[in-house]
């Protein structure tokens, strides 16, 4: 029972009351609040009806990049990684995991940016089924660049859940790996005497980066098969006796070719 103000209609007093807060109600539609206002031998005068939706409150998403790593060649380290060498091919790997306590469909997006700030890759994707357990992680492998520019690479990362109204519930911006420059070195061959034949080099370049490959194929002049052939390599002093022989440019190289007499 309510005692009616003078100054307060009966309507603006359901209002008031209707504005009331509801608890302990489940989030459906059809609750109602019946008001009345009652004559003095108790009668009711009037009366309202209001139904009322109580909604759900949103969704709170938890997430967390558990994992980062980044593989290059046949290598891998976690991010950061620090002196890759330059001209790898890079590739990117994220973990994220589901920190609610139901199966969540998660997505990813990163970008990595060179140290002249060029974006090199731009990755993003949702995780198709089955999707990903409570306290479980779905790892995200993005696609092969390569670190042709020496210095810090940088990468952004995003993980979202609610595909259908994506949430940010994780992210990392920082380094990504440094990149250290490759040195140049120079290949010379030559043959000792009788100079009789050449050397092929494959690939024959000026310089080349460390750790290429350089074969070099030992051959006799046309008028000397028959009587020469080929004896031994010496590479920076050492002997060599395969031919053709693999060198690996981790520093400049001197190689001498030696034909003998048969």
């Amino acid at each position: 029972y309510v005692d009616l103000p003078a100054a307060e209609t009966p309507q603006a007093l359901a209002t008031d009351i209707l504005g009331l807060p509801l608890s302990g109600c489940e989030p459906k539609s059809g609750y109602g609040i019946k008001v009345y206002a009652l004559d003095l031998d108790g009668k009711p005068e009037w009366g309202c009806l209001n139904v009322l939706t109580v909604t759900a409150p949103p969704a709170v998403y938890k997430g967390t990049i558990s994992k980062k790593e980044l593989e290059y060649d046949e290598a891998r380290a976690s991010i950061p990684a620090y002196n890759i060498s330059q001209n790898k091919r890079g590739l990117v790997h994220i973990w994220g995991r589901n920190d609610m306590t139901t199966t969540q469909r998660m997505g990813i997006w990163w970008q990595v940016k060179n140290p002249a700030g060029a974006v090199v890759e731009t990755y993003s994707t949702w995780e198709a089924l089955p999707y990903t357990g409570a306290g479980s992680a779905h790892e995200f492998i993005g696609g092969r660049f390569t670190f042709d520019k020496s210095g810090t690479y940088k990468i952004d990362v995003a993980l979202y859940m609610n595909p259908d109204n994506p949430v940010i519930v994780a992210r990392y911006t920082g380094t990504l790996c440094t990149v250290a420059a490759v040195g140049e070195y120079t290949l010379t061959v030559s043959v000792a005497t009788p100079a009789v034949g050449w050397v092929s080099k494959s690939p024959d370049k000026p310089k080349y980066s460390a750790g290429e490959k350089v074969t070099l194929t030992a051959y006799l002049d046309s008028w000397a098969v028959g009587y020469y052939v080929f004896d031994h390599w010496t590479v920076n002093g050492v002997t060599k006796t395969v031919n053709p022989i693999t060198i690996t440019m981790d520093g400049n190289k001197n190689v001498v070719c030696y034909f003998r007499a048969i």
